[in-house]
């Protein structure tokens, strides 16, 4: 960022997520203090981030669908509780949670719509497993275990730090769960591998 955005608060306010996650450089850490230091709303906001953040970590990665849906019923309830507030950067954040229900709700009803549902793995496709990588992991660290275990990746981060990899060969279930084992063996940069 300038000298110019890290004196303008709407652009401070965009860094508490990195703030709270420890990734920003010095001088924007520093800027971000000196902001939490005078806008009470801000703290509360680095608050609920620490939160969320924990509460991901303790939670039991179940489906990525599961926690969005726990982390926009944990939103609504909260803003329900505040009170209205008609500013710019909330009207976004409503329309962006109003768009994930839909989209989830659409993946929901194709998925309940399919008619093959079911598929085992390793036929007809390579297998996909969900990973959350540490955030002291580098790039490197990251690449070279993924050329490792054969395997790429197809998506992500999501809004909950989750990575979607996929197998370069169709496996067995007994050798999916190997891979799988290998990459919690690594927990200097994975901190959870379970099956997509």
């Amino acid at each position: 960022m300038t000298e110019r955005d890290l004196e303008n608060p709407e652009s401070l306010h965009l860094l508490l997520p990195f703030y709270v996650n420890g990734s920003l450089d010095d001088a924007e850490r520093h800027s971000v203090e000196t902001y939490l230091e005078n806008n009470p709303a801000a703290r509360t906001e680095v608050v609920f981030l620490q939160r969320l953040r924990d509460e991901v970590r303790q939670t039991d990665q179940g489906s990525l669908g599961a926690f969005g849906q726990k982390r926009l019923e944990k939103e609504i309830a909260q803003t329900r509780s505040r009170p209205a507030v008609t500013s710019t950067r909330w009207r976004a954040i409503a329309a962006a949670a109003a768009l994930l229900a839909v989209i989830q709700g659409g993946l929901l009803f194709n998925i309940w719509q399919s008619d093959d549902g079911y598929k085992m793995l390793g036929v007809g496709g390579s297998a996909g497993v969900e990973v959350i990588f540490n955030e002291t992991a580098t790039e490197a660290e990251i690449r070279s275990l993924l050329n490792e275990v054969g395997a790429t990746i197809r998506s992500g981060p999501g809004a909950l730090g989750v990575y979607r990899i996929e197998l370069e060969h169709s496996l067995e279930n007994a050798d999916i769960n190997k891979v799988i084992e290998k990459l919690r063996e690594n927990s200097a940069i994975v901190s959870e591998a379970n099956l997509d």
